[in-house]
């Protein structure tokens, strides 16, 4: 969770830093408009090539939580499942032999 929070903080910065960038890029620019249009393209390119390596990374991170998550649950209900099995053998053994005293 804390992972995927820090994620999309870099992310947001990124962005407004790009933007911010963009900007002052735009206003102070020596060169001619058709040259600033493509240096704004790359950096636009550069920019979503980075945003979707975070959300892949972003989509692997969540993927690898479930499967160690699901493999925790599932050791976890294996362990329960056997401590139950213990108590019910347990109580039974000890209801059969409670029936015999009783029986005598």
């Amino acid at each position: 969770m804390r992972e995927d929070r820090s994620s999309a903080s870099l992310l947001g910065g990124f962005l407004v830093g790009a933007l911010a960038g963009a900007t002052i890029m735009l206003l102070f620019a020596p060169q001619s408009g058709a040259r600033t249009r493509r240096k704004i393209r790359r950096q636009a390119e550069d920019a979503a090539d980075y945003i979707i390596e975070a959300g892949n990374d972003l989509v692997d991170n969540c993927h690898q939580l479930y499967r160690s998550t699901g493999g925790m649950l599932d050791d976890s209900a294996r362990e329960l499942s056997r401590k139950y099995k213990d108590l019910y053998e347990q109580s039974r053994h000890l209801l059969d032999e409670t029936i015999a005293v009783i029986r005598r």
